[in-house]
């Protein structure tokens, strides 16, 4: 119960981090391309 909730707490804080600043979710995009392509995307998660 408690797991969902905090899960459910997570979703909607990255939904409005979505709504207040669309370049983080292109740069999330990005990100995760580059992890299925195998690149190496350390330097830009560690900013």
């Amino acid at each position: 119960m408690v797991h969902a909730m905090s899960g459910k707490k997570i979703a909607v804080s990255f939904d409005h981090r979505v709504a207040a600043s669309p370049s983080e979710l292109r740069n999330a995009i990005h990100a995760s391309l580059a992890m299925a392509n195998g690149y190496d995307v350390s330097s830009a998660e560690a900013r």
